[in-house]
């Protein structure tokens, strides 16, 4: 099996687990490789990689069930759902008829999901690591999601999800197609066919990540400690792990200094803290670090506006 079949054999699993609402819909990092995709990979390492892969490609969106915590010793578990809304809203509807169950029967209250929600944001650090905790994340996170594909729905379009993955896994360029119903055509241009397969989306992104301007504005200094773990463990987990120990002033010297310049590792910057501060606003004793995360996503978009700008440069030669 290659890496497009691979991928899509994924995304299939996925989307019928996901669809099981009587059962356990949201596979997690905890039994997603063990229970569900240990016969198409390897390693764990392996499936994580590519559901990353998937993730950036917004084939799929990452929840935080459970947020880790170093001080008492909890992993962070994260859960696994098709970026489509005919799968989130029954699963919306499903987890708000779960989180009103679990409510009652831990504060024998009866109460409306929405009520549960807003009452409980402000404090849902005191509930992480709980059945209560959990369900109310997934609660958050899924009507976050919803309403992020409301806001950008091109970039959840199979088109603009196969220039992405493409431009992620380049070796994906001629690659026997592959029937799969659902989830677009993401094999080959040919089967694109001729003229899309040359429009102007693909022919930017593609001409971008050729020119020596594009390639200067992603240039990253991989030199000492900071190049030796980017190579054991990736710019993305580095980041996750920064952002976790809420160590702002450190993102932002790696980004001043060249350390974290890549489009997709600061697309991935900017929208973690978009998260935060949207939590933050909801959690009166965060309240203080509001400012620091605007500031850092205010980088971190400054840096992406350079990519934006060199793009619209080329879709202007385009037009010639």
């Amino acid at each position: 099996m290659n890496t497009l079949e691979t991928l899509l054999e994924i995304l299939k699993r996925l989307e019928e687990l996901n669809q099981k609402l009587q059962e356990i819909p949201i596979p997690t990092s905890e039994d997603i490789y063990r229970r569900h995709m240990s016969d198409l990979h390897d390693s764990e390492e392996s499936l994580m990689y590519q559901l990353r892969l998937l993730q950036e490609a917004h084939f799929i969106f990452m929840i935080h069930i459970v947020e880790p915590d170093d001080r008492l010793m909890i992993p962070g578990i994260y859960g696994y759902v098709v970026a489509k809304n005919e799968i989130l809203h029954p699963l919306v509807a499903e987890y708000h008829r779960r989180l009103e169950q679990v409510y009652e029967a831990q504060l024998f209250k009866r109460k409306a999901a929405s009520t549960i929600i807003r009452e409980l944001m402000p404090e849902v650090k005191q509930y992480n690591n709980t059945p209560l905790g959990q369900i109310l994340n997934i609660s958050i996170m899924l009507e976050q999601y919803v309403r992020l594909i409301a806001e950008k729905p091109e970039e959840y379009e199979d088109y603009w999800k196969q220039v992405k993955l493409r431009q992620l896994l380049p070796d994906l360029e001629g690659v026997e197609s592959v029937d799969m119903p659902g989830f677009g055509d993401l094999a080959s241009d040919s089967d694109l066919g001729e003229e899309d397969s040359k429009g102007p989306v693909e022919k930017v992104v593609r001409r971008a990540v050729d020119t020596p301007e594009y390639q200067e504005l992603a240039r990253m200094d991989l030199s000492g400690s900071w190049g030796k773990a980017v190579e054991k463990y990736g710019v993305v987990f580095l980041m996750r792990v920064h952002l976790r120990k809420m160590e702002f002033d450190t993102l932002k010297r790696l980004m001043s200094r060249r350390r974290i310049t890549r489009e997709e590792d600061l697309r991935y910057l900017r929208d973690s803290l978009r998260v935060m501060e949207e939590r933050f606003s909801l959690d009166r004793s965060m309240a203080h670090m509001i400012e620091p995360v605007r500031e850092l996503k205010r980088i971190a978009q400054i840096r992406l506006n350079q990519f934006t700008i060199l793009r619209k440069k080329l879709e202007d030669e385009l037009d010639v």
